[in-house]
């Protein structure tokens, strides 16, 4: 008797485990019986009595009552067995739960059809394969939607996951699961140009690619943005490829890892296309004949120079970086240009500009230089800086003024008219010849009055 007793306590605390329930239902009498179990997963006092049918067609959710019904109905047409998986609708937490139920129908000793079997609520496990899955498509959308391509490998590379194939001119499809290795995938040409693909040609032992991830499966040794250059078929051209390549064991009784492939062909090919453009620009900036002058737009102080500021103001460089660009001024045109820097390097309307004016600089041993001013902003290491163009026009100014004083000896007058904007300049002399002011806004029609 007291081994029947443990027996019973035993499988109500193996039920309450399981969070599984027993049931009886005699078809013959329409009796039923249920496990204490039973009742607390369904919300209902172990000191009620039974659901009937009817009752508890009730507490099954009413998208899932069909569907138990017609198991119910061939299990016990067929005298077979049943299963089933539902919800069911409780009082108590969680309101909705999981069931799977599972029997079979007998016949008794009185020969009468009853129907046994046990129903196991499952909430819990649904919910985590539910997180699971979403778990996984969040973690395939991911590695589907990342710029690299990513391939999980075996022991025996073979290429059991990939993503981004159509940047190698190749289907998804036509990659998981028929035992292709990384050549293979990605059309390397060793593996094209062999009779039984990747691993296999005559130049495979060489391959960077395939050493890396023999170390890492053999190994554990790890690589992370490893230079290397592989040679591919793409659009029937062969095209050398530089990737950054990185190893990961993912599992290290199987021997799965994972190999990522970022092809920085591109990048590589526009760093070489600001290089060769750095090039040109460091030999046009030293070889100008203008000198040009970079300075903080601030503060005006000097942080590079080209090789002709330093032949024409007879400075080296470095003496020249640390001044600022009103040290080099003469006094008379010193605080105009002060002025006019500081109201530029304050605007706010967008790029800044210094339109082309004359000042005189000096030179370090104090010679006096014309020079007409042209600036402008650039950035540099996404800080905004000056870039100053000094044109030495000295000899023009002395030319300029020479011509003036031969045509004042000589009381000979000079003068342009442009017949395509039909605009007029005089010089001075021609002014004192003819004696019209020079406030004369219509030369043209002065002209003609003085023929």
């Amino acid at each position: 008797m007291r081994g029947l007793k443990n027996s019973e306590q035993l499988l109500r605390y193996s039920q309450t485990l399981s969070k599984t329930g027993s049931w009886e239902w005699n078809i013959s009498t329409n009796e039923q019986q249920w496990s204490e179990e039973l009742f607390r997963i369904h919300g209902i006092p172990v000191t009620d009595k039974v659901p009937d049918t009817e009752e508890y067609m009730r507490l099954i959710h009413p998208d899932d009552r069909a569907d138990v019904m017609n198991a119910i109905s061939d299990s016990i047409a067929a005298n077979g067995k049943y299963k089933v998986e539902y919800r069911i609708i409780t009082s108590n937490l969680p309101a909705l739960k999981f069931m799977r139920s599972f029997g079979e129908v007998i016949t008794n000793e009185l020969n009468q059809k009853v129907f046994i079997g046990c129903s196991q609520d499952i909430t819990e496990l649904v919910i985590a394969e539910r997180s699971k899955r979403e778990s996984e498509n969040m973690l395939d959308t991911v590695f589907n939607s990342l710029p690299l391509m990513l391939m999980v490998i075996d022991r025996d590379i073979n290429v059991l996951k990939v993503n981004r194939l159509e940047a190698f001119n190749r289907n998804n499809s036509s990659a998981e699961g028929l035992a292709l290795k990384p050549g293979d995938v990605i059309n390397c040409i060793n593996a094209l140009n062999s009779e039984f693909g990747c691993t296999t040609g005559k130049d495979c032992n060489a391959c960077i690619l395939r050493q890396s991830i023999k170390e890492t499966i053999d190994y554990k040794v790890e690589h992370k943005n490893k230079s290397v250059s592989i040679t591919l078929n793409r659009n029937g051209n062969n095209e050398v490829l530089h990737v950054l390549l990185s190893t990961k064991v993912l599992d290290p009784n199987s021997g799965r890892i994972l190999i990522s492939i970022d092809d920085i062909t591109p990048r590589i090919k526009i760093e070489k296309a600001l290089n060769e453009s750095e090039t040109r620009f460091k030999v046009l900036y030293n070889k100008s004949v203008d000198a040009i002058f970079i300075s903080e737009v601030e503060t005006a102080l000097i942080v590079d120079v080209n090789d002709t500021a330093c032949k024409r103001f007879k400075y080296t460089r470095d003496e020249l970086i640390g001044m600022t660009i009103p040290d080099l001024h003469a006094p008379e045109t010193r605080y105009s240009f002060t002025e006019k820097y500081k109201k530029n390097s304050t605007s706010t309307a967008g790029r800044l500009i210094i339109e082309p004016e004359e000042h005189i600089l000096l030179t370090k041993f104090g010679e006096h230089v014309i020079v007409e001013y042209l600036a402008e902003t650039v950035i540099i290491n996404e800080r905004p800086y000056m870039m100053g163009i000094f044109r030495d026009i000295s000899r023009r100014k002395t030319s300029e003024q020479q011509l003036k004083e031969a045509q004042r000896i000589a009381n000979i007058g000079s003068w342009y008219f442009d017949m395509a904007s039909q605009n007029a300049g005089w010089s001075d002399m021609m002014y004192t010849i003819t004696g019209i002011s020079r406030d004369c806004d219509n030369l043209l029609e002065a002209m003609r009055q003085i023929v």
